[in-house]
């Protein structure tokens, strides 16, 4: 593994909303990142390389639940296993804090990222119809038991 997984900090949200606006059709504001930095219950992880931002991940944690909200890499460190490693991260993260299960929504469109966590133990468990409001396209609910 040629980068480290750390915890996101202030100085990592301008390259976070680069990554952020060219993976997402519906992208967080830096805002949005910031306020998670400070609340108690969210959890956000960067990948460096060479201290630069390559990838980063955000969950929440509430009673015993996780939510995976975000997770992205630069389009040049995609399918590397960058992410696979952030999401393993938070995963045993969130079970340390006493997590049981783990939740996400995916657009039903997007059958790469449902084949990702899928290979990490996620399962379809729902289906939100018209989820995304810039596109009115449904939302594939993906869980699993951690």
């Amino acid at each position: 593994m040629d980068f480290v997984i750390t915890a996101m900090q202030e100085r990592h949200l301008d390259a976070v909303d680069e990554i952020e606006g060219s993976v997402f059709p519906d992208p967080w504001s830096k805002a949005m990142f910031s306020r998670d930095l400070e609340a108690d219950h969210a959890m956000s992880f960067v990948a460096l390389q060479n201290d630069f931002v390559i990838g980063y991940v955000n969950c929440w944690l509430a009673a015993d639940e996780c939510t995976i909200n975000r997770i992205a890499c630069c389009k040049k460190k995609q399918r590397h296993g960058i992410a696979t490693q952030l999401l393993r991260h938070v995963l045993d993260l969130a079970a340390k804090e006493g997590a049981k299960s783990c939740f996400l929504d995916v657009r039903s469109g997007n059958a790469v990222a449902q084949e990702f966590y899928a290979k990490d133990g996620f399962l379809r468990s729902g289906l939100r119809k018209k989820y995304y409001s810039d596109t009115g396209e449904d939302a594939v609910c993906m869980s699993m038991v951690l």
